[in-house]
């Protein structure tokens, strides 16, 4: 009997630990399974979040760009509100020959900040610091315009047991029209000083009416408005005299002239609007005089018959040239909006690009009364 009962607890212990064995087995595979699916869970939420940003950087780097070709073009494509200058004065040429090297570093700058922020809300994120490249593609027109920007190694998601690593770098298309507006201004008011012609032009047409007066005249007027077959006027007159009398508002006119067809200009180009503005204005005219014996008005004859002209008849005439010194305005615009903060507003909406910059010019560049 004894056998018997040793025998029955014998049995029991090894029937308790084999069920102790099959409870911890399924107990340690159900911890095993819950801490992988943990695991996988916290790799996935990263992965999403590496796959935003993978989403969002061509986002970043258009808005990066839009900012700071917004800005600089308010700045006349200069780098910061010190290095501002008129783009001319006279025949003194300050391009801002730089504009592309402004543009790459202040997309770079606005990149960086974004990286800041991504990096803010996640600490085990790293982004390297990107290089920015612009290239202008066409030879005789511009024809597209690409951003490369590159990163000197991968960026990275890196947390306990795993790293994330994608490809940072982009080719992103900017829009032609911004860089238009450097190109047209270029020709229109640095290449051609379109300004100086259209005060040259100007200055033709008012002189068909009042660019030249052309008189036979004699020292006595009275007498030689008696000699038959002459037109006369008294010699006293002076070029002044004369241009008070037949155009008394030649230099008015000039002027309202010159003004106008400045700031009627335009280009042809739908994607563009160009307006300039008179700011300030100067004008005078200068006259030369040229004359020639032409006849004789009066003869004085002696007693033998000899006679001798008194009075000569003299053809005269006085040239008048019109000059304007001249300081305009310039805001150049694409028709087309994009998404960029105004500092001055504090809002962020799709505005026009801008190219707004100011020269002094005029048809004569050793007169600067301006």
């Amino acid at each position: 009997m004894k056998g018997i009962f040793v025998g029955v607890v014998l049995l029991i212990a090894i029937l308790t630990i084999v069920m102790s064995g099959i409870f911890l087995v399924v107990f340690s595979s159900e911890a095993i399974n819950l801490k992988t699916s943990l695991k996988s869970s916290e790799v996935l939420k990263y992965v999403d979040f590496v796959e935003g940003v993978k989403r969002g950087l061509d986002y970043s780097y258009n808005y990066s760009f839009y900012q700071i070709a917004y800005e600089l073009g308010k700045r006349g494509g200069y780098k910061d509100e010190e290095s501002i200058s008129e783009w001319r004065r006279y025949d003194q040429i300050y391009f801002p020959y730089t504009y592309i090297d402004c543009l790459e570093n202040g997309t770079e700058k606005y990149i960086g900040e974004y990286i800041k922020r991504l990096e803010s809300l996640e600490k085990e994120f790293s982004f390297p610091s990107p290089d920015v490249k612009i290239r202008l593609i066409g030879e005789d027109r511009l024809e597209n315009v690409e951003m490369l920007v590159r990163s000197p190694h991968l960026f990275n998601y890196s947390k306990y047991f795993f790293v994330i690593y994608d490809n940072p770098n982009r080719t992103i298309y900017l829009p032609l029209d911004y860089f238009k507006l450097y190109n047209f201004s270029y020709e229109i008011f640095i290449e051609k000083d379109s300004i100086r012609e259209i005060i040259n032009d100007t200055e033709y047409k008012i002189g068909k009416d009042c660019g030249l007066w052309d008189k036979n005249v004699c020292r006595d007027g009275k007498i030689c408005k008696k000699i038959s077959g002459y037109v006369c006027a008294s010699a006293k007159e002076d070029g002044e005299t004369v241009l008070k009398r037949v155009c008394p508002d030649a230099d008015v006119n000039f002027n309202n002239s010159v003004v106008k067809n400045i700031e009627d200009m335009k280009v042809d180009d739908e994607s563009l609007d160009l307006r300039v503005k008179v700011l300030n204005i100067t004008v005078k005219h200068r006259y030369w005089e040229r004359s020639n014996v032409a006849g004789c008005c009066r003869w004085y004859c002696t007693d033998d018959g000899s006679c001798y002209c008194v009075d000569y008849l003299l053809h005269v005439t006085y040239y008048y040239n019109y000059y304007a010194a001249i300081k305009v305005g310039v805001n150049f615009t694409t028709t087309n909006k994009y998404p960029v903060y105004d500092l001055l507003q504090r809002s962020t909406k799709f505005r026009r690009f801008a190219l707004l910059f100011n020269l002094t010019t005029g048809n004569d560049y050793a007169w600067k009364p301006i």
